[in-house]
This record gives C-alpha cells, sequence and structure tokens, in this order.
C-alpha cells in the first residue's frame, strides 16, 4: 500500500551520535562506486596575534574539492589582511592535497565581494532567508 509502512518517525532536537555515524558511514559506502574511496580531512586555518585567535577558516577536504564551512575575522582584524591569508592558507592546503577547486557560502550581508576578489564565483543562489536575506553559494577552481 502507498504511504503506509510500520517505521516510527521521531523528531528531534538533537542528533543521535551513533545514528548520524550510521548515516554518515552509509552514504559513504552508497557514494564510494560513484567518488571512489572516501578522503575526507578536516582543515582548520587559524591566525593569532599575542596568543589571541584573530580569524579562521574550518572546512574540510575530499572528493576533490576544499569546503570552507566557517569563515571568520574578528572585529578588530578585519582589513588587515588577515582574511586573505586565511583564505590563501586554506587554498594552499587544499591544492597540497590533491584539490581541484574550493567552495563556500556567505550571507548577502557578508562577505561576498571580498571573495569575489580572490577569484571565487557564485554558482547558487537561495532566496528566502529571515528578513529576506539571501545567501549565494561560490566556488573557486583551480
Amino acid at each position: 500500500m502507498v504511504g503506509q509502512h510500520r517505521a516510527r518517525i521521531e523528531v528531534a532536537s538533537r542528533w543521535h551520535p551513533e545514528d548520524y555515524a550510521a548515516v554518515a558511514t552509509a552514504l559513504l559506502e552508497h557514494n564510494r562506486p560513484f567518488l571512489g574511496a572516501p578522503d575526507h580531512q578536516r582543515l582548520a586555518v587559524t591566525a593569532r596575534r599575542h596568543g589571541r585567535l584573530q580569524g579562521a577558516i574550518y572546512g574540510e577536504s575530499g572528493r576533490g574539492m576544499v569546503h570552507f564551512d566557517l569563515v571568520w575575522v574578528a572585529a578588530e582584524a578585519r582589513g588587515q589582511g588577515i582574511g586573505r591569508a586565511l583564505v590563501m592558507a586554506a587554498l594552499d592546503e587544499g591544492r597540497r592535497r590533491g584539490c581541484r577547486g574550493a567552495w563556500l557560502d556567505t550571507f548577502d550581508f557578508q562577505a561576498r565581494g571580498f571573495y569575489e576578489k580572490l577569484g571565487f564565483q557564485q554558482f547558487a543562489e537561495l532566496e528566502g532567508f529571515a528578513n529576506d536575506h539571501r545567501r549565494f553559494f561560490m566556488v573557486k577552481h583551480f
């Protein structure tokens, strides 16, 4: 019968680590025939001044691309070249890891122009966020 199943559907506000791990493993195995063996590696690029964190990029490399998940520069450190240095270091590490490009997303009130100056190009846009904001998805190929 269409629409009938015996599974109990649950909705939660937190992830069960063992369930998340099981799903991630299952998806990696499903993708293996198409993308090859998983080669994901975490990436952390940080900038410190006098021991204090001034900026960071957190992401991962895998499947030939680097993904920047979190990019941040402290307000007092902006405009001093730290953001550019972080991005360039992350791109260099991506190349060292054998990646062919990098991708990220940024909101319309964040750093789209900054990334464009570094050679990133928009490949998608998503509307509908709070207060009519938009999110841009950007890529840079090596």
